[in-house]
């Protein structure tokens, strides 16, 4: 599994760049939802009961108790669907290559449908700035560490992830 920090602040130029550290900043967001709505459902399941059991009269500790029934049937599938989504935050795909030159290159994923693939050059040691978006890699599972390779072409790289390729040249500004 690869990680990287987005959005690092000392980008020149209006470039943007990352850290790579080794996770995913979507992943750590998404760990960090998922963790975070679950631990929530957990308290709330512990607080309601008590803070029901907490009103005096009868009937209106039982039309709180049914209120918040009905208001928790209501809001599950909500729920439910805030800790999918931040389950597949946790597993998109991202996978750096090296090519035989020693230069290296992120490619990114998303993993809902895979039409969103972004690659990232080679900054300095710890930094990749944004090259482009990969529209001709993108298709379900096509971005994978056994899937692609970089070769050196000249000053250019060239990857191949299944049947799309692209070439990334070191001197070129990133578009956009």
């Amino acid at each position: 599994m690869t990680f990287y920090f987005s959005a690092h602040p000392l980008a020149p130029d209006g470039q943007r760049l990352i850290f790579f550290w080794g996770i995913d900043g979507d992943a750590i967001v998404g760990l960090t939802y998922l963790v975070g709505g679950l631990v929530g459902c957990a308290g709330l399941l512990l607080l309601v009961p008590s803070l029901i059991r907490r009103v005096s009269l009868r009937w209106l500790r039982v039309i709180t108790g049914w209120a918040t029934a009905v208001a928790g049937m209501a809001a599950a599938p909500f729920v439910g669907l805030f800790l999918l989504v931040s389950l597949i935050l946790c597993f998109g795909t991202t996978v750096r290559e090296v090519a035989p030159d020693g230069r290296s290159i992120i490619v990114t994923q998303d993993q809902f449908d895979g039409d969103v693939v972004h690659i990232y050059s080679e900054f300095d040691a710890f930094h990749y700035r944004w090259y482009r978006e990969a529209p001709e890699l993108s298709g379900p599972r096509t971005i994978s560490s056994e899937n692609c390779r970089l070769e050196t072409s000249g000053e250019a790289l060239v990857l191949s992830c299944g049947a799309g390729t692209v070439t990334i040249h070191s001197d070129q500004r990133p578009a956009g």
